[in-house]
């Protein structure tokens, strides 16, 4: 292990401590008891449920601190949040402990709900990528493999310093917006081999999840790897990897035309089902992404959101080998997307001008926090 500055360098701002809101007030002292969670099946322990969303900012007009109080409203068990290395480790053999305190911060408010934070190792900062992406700073990339090390190194700090997180290895790898410049399952494979021993080392009880696919079905050469093909290259391209990881994370879209079997929701469960068992011997399954968006091009109803999410979660909390179902997102993220799409998967309206008050929220979010959690503010009786 090289050794590591302790400071942050010159100049660097102190974190500001989390000051609970009047809007979280409002939301507390509001939100009555609701109902335990919703019967499974007979036998079956529930799986975990929450969201994917950005924790670690305060951004889209509320903090991380209200973000974590509505989604504990909802009756969230889990958070998924994106580890960037990049701000963690911006230069060689230096920890940035301020962003490393935001993410404690988060972390120990969602565990003190009772959460068990999902965390997704992603992003190689500028020093250890291979290129420069084009001249594109911000591009996520996978590190270089002569920085096979550094990456092992930062896998076990965050195994050490977030004891009870499940871990995540990257988010869509096969997809070139997340893995620049373009998806190559073998060198997947061999980053989900080093972090998974890193972590192990430091954490033997931490859980890893491999894969965090997404569940395209079109392979675009140079863009993109069609979920099946992507992982069956990767199993084959490293055979043990299929022993690397305690989970098998992928994610679900598609769901605007039903959940029938002709659909691509069935269509993506089967395809990771069948290669689980193939490949794995029967890892359990984590969808890490799941959504519907009222937004162009899906344009469902707030209605037909509700009732399609509610039957995913109904449909997959039943299956024996389902591990958790995170829902893509918590907050219309109208400051930092300018993609209605994303905009229209978001649960609770952005609405800056209610500052101090509970935001408003979409009928999803009415239900489940009816049948999971603690009922909200502002729902139907």
């Amino acid at each position: 292990m090289q050794n590591r500055l302790p400071a942050a360098p010159s100049g660097a701002r102190p974190l500001r401590a989390l000051v609970r809101s009047a809007a979280i007030a409002a939301i507390a002292a509001i939100a009555v008891a609701a109902p335990g969670a919703d019967a499974h099946a007979k036998g079956k322990r529930a799986p975990l449920v929450g969201f994917n969303e950005q924790m670690l900012v305060g951004v889209d007009g509320l903090s991380p601190e209200e973000k974590l109080e509505l989604a504990d409203a909802a009756g969230a068990s889990t958070v998924r949040i994106s580890l960037d290395w990049r701000p963690l480790e911006p230069y060689p053999d230096y920890w940035h402990e301020p962003a490393w305190e935001s993410a404690r911060e988060v972390y120990a408010d969602a565990r003190a709900r009772g959460m068990r934070p999902i965390l997704t190792l992603v992003a190689a900062p500028w020093w250890a990528r291979a290129g420069d992406c084009g001249g594109n700073w911000a591009c996520v990339a996978p590190p270089a493999p002569e920085m096979d090390e550094e990456w092992a190194e930062f896998a076990a700090e965050v195994a050490d310093r977030f004891p009870g997180a499940v871990l995540e290895i990257w988010n869509e790898p096969n997809l070139r917006s997340y893995w620049w410049p373009e998806p190559d399952p073998k060198r997947y494979a061999e980053l989900l081999d080093v972090a998974y021993r890193a972590i192990k080392d430091a954490n033997p009880k931490a859980p890893v999840l491999g894969a965090s696919v997404s569940g395209t079905q079109e392979t675009q050469p140079g863009a993109q790897v069609a979920m099946p093909a992507f992982l069956r290259a990767t199993y084959r391209a490293r055979p043990r990897v299929a022993k690397r990881m305690d989970g098998l994370s992928f994610h679900i879209y598609g769901l605007a035309g039903g959940l029938g079997r002709r659909g691509t929701y069935r269509k993506v469960l089967r395809q990771a089902t069948r290669i689980s068992r193939r490949f794995a011997g029967r890892t359990p399954l984590w969808v890490t992404e799941v959504g519907v968006s009222t937004g162009a091009p899906e344009n469902v109803s707030e209605r037909r959101q509700r009732d399609l999410l509610w039957r995913a979660w109904r449909s997959l909390s039943k299956r024996r080998a389902v591990r958790a179902v995170v829902f893509h997102r918590l907050v219309e993220p109208r400051e930092s997307v300018s993609d209605e799409w994303e905009w229209g998967t978001g649960w609770v309206r952005y609405a800056p001008e209610r500052a101090g008050e509970a935001p408003p929220v979409r009928p999803v979010f009415c239900l489940f926090a009816k049948r999971l959690g603690r009922g909200y503010p502002g729902c139907p009786g």
